[in-house]
């Protein structure tokens, strides 16, 4: 597989985040539907749930290859810090950290997305919500709170600003259902609707009823107020270095404060998508409506991204999620046509995705 081009470079933090006029609520009449770019066709039959390859471990060889392509990517990437890890069988996936002490963790940002997307699923099996509730009905003053459903904020169509001063409801930009925009605010808002319903913290209550099911180890949703001193420290660009730009993994709550090693992120994306977690319609029902996020080949679902991408004789899809902070990169992906998930979070200002394709054209098909 030749190396994906730099589509994948982009931090989908920032995804699809074009300026719209402001809806104001009155103005939005009900039944509207979508307006945007045709969806993406489904996938093939069979790709979900994901099954055990059952291969033990990888061969020798295909070991030997990921060290050396994980050397390449640390280097090519100019990584601070780098964990991966493949996949491939088993309970056991091959990884490798650098730069990074002993037993850090390293911050996934919008990969945790998955989480709170699973864990508003897991609650909706169990009949304590339901996905077509207005957020009116779990948090107050959203705009057009009675016509954004649960549905649409899990899939970014609830026409919410991207991000939301501190703890004020994000601005409405578009009609609810009507386009897809990427809103770190929409999953903070249902991190609210989480803790409304179990009456726990967002990350006590996603780490209950989601990682709680994995088989993922080091891995954990960031407290409000963690001292992340055992997350690999995020290193930006030297003009952002002391910037109140500067982000905090913590901070992002509900949008992306998961921290963990990739070996982990390997595991959980495995476990989130072979009915471990969530029962295998459920799972399928993720990737059923594909919003297209650009013109680059990236489709959003219920919390989840296909990224087509391309290779030898037309696009290859990988099924995950991808995120940044400035400093940190992230991605976790199942490719189907090599029964494989690739996993790499670094810090630094390089390209996570790129480095995971690396690592897959180390490992046959």
């Amino acid at each position: 597989m030749k190396p994906a081009p730099a589509l994948l470079v982009v931090a989908l933090l920032c995804a699809g985040c074009a300026t719209l006029p402001v809806a104001a609520p009155e103005a939005c009449r009900d039944g509207q539907v979508y307006a945007g770019a045709p969806l993406r066709p489904a996938l093939p039959p069979g790709t979900l749930p994901l099954r055990d390859p059952g291969r033990a471990r990888l061969a020798a060889d295909e070991a030997a290859r990921l060290e050396r392509a994980f050397d390449d990517a640390f280097a090519r990437t100019n990584a601070v810090s780098m964990t991966a890890a493949v996949w491939r069988g088993g309970d056991a996936p091959w990884s490798a950290t650098r730069g990074a002490s002993p037993g850090a963790l390293h911050a996934w940002a919008s990969v945790g997305k998955m989480v709170t997307a699973a864990a508003i699923l897991r609650l909706a099996e169990a009949d304590r919500l339901s996905l077509t509730d207005p957020i009116a009905a779990h948090v107050d003053d959203v705009p057009n709170g009675d016509a954004v459903t649960i549905d649409m904020l899990l899939e970014h169509t609830a026409g919410l600003a991207r991000d939301a001063p501190g703890d004020r409801p994000p601005a409405a930009i578009a009609c609810p259902g009507t386009v897809w925009r990427y809103s770190n605010a929409g999953y903070v808002l249902l991190g609210r609707v989480i803790e409304s319903v179990t009456g726990r913290p967002y990350h006590e209550a996603a780490a209950a009823l989601v990682l709680a099911r994995s088989a993922a180890v080091d891995i954990r949703l960031l407290a409000p107020d963690d001292d992340q001193a055992d997350v690999a420290p995020l290193a930006p660009q030297e003009a952002l270095q002391n910037s109140a730009q500067r982000e905090e993994p913590r901070d992002a709550r509900a949008a992306g404060s998961l921290a963990a090693d990739a070996a982990s992120m390997a595991l959980l994306l495995r476990d989130l998508l072979s009915g471990r977690v969530l029962p295998a319609e459920t799972v399928r029902a993720q990737f059923a409506r594909l919003y297209p996020m650009n013109d680059d080949g990236f489709w959003y679902g219920r919390g989840v991204i296909v990224f087509d991408v391309p290779g030898n004789g037309g696009t290859t899809p990988w099924l995950g999620h991808a995120g940044g902070f400035a400093g940190a990169k992230a991605i976790v992906a199942y490719v189907p046509d090599q029964d494989a998930i690739v996993a790499v979070a670094l810090t630094g200002d390089g390209s996570a995705a790129a480095a995971a394709n690396l690592l897959l054209g180390a490992i046959g098909a």
